[in-house]
């Protein structure tokens, strides 16, 4: 039987177990819509949000299996370290490439649950940092869907929540306390015309073949739509080193590679200033091994009566250092510009 109910899609990062406490408190136990739940976690650690959920709703609450169906009545959430997409009417769960560093990322599911579930998708993002669901409240946009979003003063971590009201003016915004009610009366009416349409492609890179993993083109996509997409920019994927293409919706821009990897701009920029601090750091090792080094030969230039080696050895000791102070001093006092 086909689902036909309403499909809650929730993303929430940093500081969102408490806002998704008070939206599960909150829903209506008859309630006539599914919620599938996105919380960014740790891919090593054990996640306790189904029990946390279950204890104070009125719903059933699950963790996610790969290829079980939607039904009304019950949330379900996301296993940790897996992407949890929409194909269908069924859940599909994998380890595809991250999504704005995230595995499970936000914008997968809504992405897919837009695509295949159109008018009848809520979304709802809550608190966290950079902007991961804003793409994919924008694909729950242009398909119809009703879109939500905690009030950035009332989440912990408000940069989700001020990144997607910033790219979809008019989107309504509440405290947590006040998102479960909403969500419940979004979710009791039903669309005057309730029938089953066609899958609904919502934006340009999604035509064709779905894509399980992500919300990226496939490979050979991406290779057939070179000239639309035009040639890659001179940015590489900080997770494969590829070559990123630059997708351009509305006032946001992502970036996407061959594998599938998929960032923000914003994201995107965090992960170059990681990996420019690290890189520093390197430098920074790399120039006090120079300096020990070269001071253990002066040394023992000197010990031998070659005082001219010896003069040379501490030269080369006192550039490595003074550069190293240089690298020190930036780390410590401004260090490189890491977003988030």
């Amino acid at each position: 039987m086909a689902f036909e109910s309403k499909l809650v899609v929730i993303g929430a990062s940093a500081g969102g177990v408490e806002a998704l406490r008070e939206i599960a408190r909150s829903l209506a136990p008859r309630m006539d819509a599914a919620v599938v739940v996105v919380l960014h976690t740790s891919p090593g650690a054990r996640s306790a949000l189904r029990e946390i959920l279950a204890r104070v709703s009125g719903l059933e609450v699950a963790v996610a299996r790969d290829g079980q169906p939607i039904a009304a009545g019950c949330i379900v959430v996301a296993p940790p370290d897996k992407h949890l997409t929409i194909v269908g009417d069924t859940l599909r769960i994998s380890r595809g490439p991250r999504v704005n560093g995230h595995r499970p990322a936000i914008d997968p599911l809504f992405r897919s649950a837009a695509h295949f579930h159109g008018e009848r998708v809520i979304g709802v993002v809550l608190s966290g940092a950079l902007d991961d669901g804003t793409a994919g409240m924008l694909s729950v946009r242009r398909a119809g869907g009703a879109c939500l979003v905690q009030s950035p003063e009332d989440a912990q971590y408000e940069s989700m929540p001020a990144s997607a009201l910033r790219h979809l003016p008019g989107a309504e915004a509440f405290p947590a306390a006040e998102l479960g009610r909403e969500i419940t009366a979004l979710a009791g009416t039903r669309a005057a015309d309730v029938r089953r349409s066609a899958p609904n492609p919502v934006a340009s890179e999604t035509r064709g073949t779905w894509d399980v993993w992500a919300d990226t083109l496939l490979p050979h996509e991406i290779e057939a739509d070179e000239a639309r997409h035009g040639a890659p920019p001179a940015l590489t994927c900080p997770d494969c080193h590829g070559a990123l293409w630059e997708l351009h919706e509305g006032s946001l821009v992502r970036y996407t590679c061959h594998v599938g990897h998929t960032l923000t701009a914003d994201v995107l920029l965090g992960a170059q200033g990681e990996k420019l601090e690290a890189a520093l750091w390197s430098a920074f090792r790399a120039l006090r091994e120079r300096a020990g080094l070269a001071d253990k030969l002066a040394a023992r230039a000197r010990a031998v009566g070659q005082d001219h080696v010896a003069r040379t050895y501490e030269e080369r000791r006192a550039e490595a250092a003074a550069h190293a102070a240089v690298l020190r001093e930036l780390l410590e006092q401004q260090g490189p510009p890491v977003s988030g």
